[in-house]
């Protein structure tokens, strides 16, 4: 019972950093987002309320929604292809056939 105890808690620890690195990564998703824009808006001399001009404002969230489903894009493509699938939800699935099929 001893290591079946140390392996679960090493599963629960591993379990919340992965949590606390998910909650990480959507601010850190916020933050680059906004250097985002006040990057474009700097680059296309949008800095003052006197001089917006509407397609240079419309360009900018254009190109900020661009890069944010690049990212989303990547993300996706690289946990289909590298990421496995958990034991747990293997043998769920398989469950789950294995009762479809009766």
């Amino acid at each position: 019972a001893g290591p079946l105890m140390r392996q679960e808690n090493k599963c629960q620890q591993r379990r919340g950093r992965q949590i606390q690195l998910v909650f990480t990564m959507q601010g850190m998703g916020i933050w680059f987002n906004s250097l985002t824009l006040m990057f474009l808006l700097w680059v296309t001399g949008q800095t003052s309320a006197e001089k917006y001009e509407p397609t240079a404002l419309l360009a900018i969230w254009r190109i900020t929604y661009l890069i944010g489903a690049g990212v989303l894009s990547a993300v996706l493509v690289t946990r289909y292809i590298y990421l496995e699938e958990s034991q747990v939800w293997a043998q769920d699935k398989k469950q789950r056939e294995e009762q479809e099929q009766l």
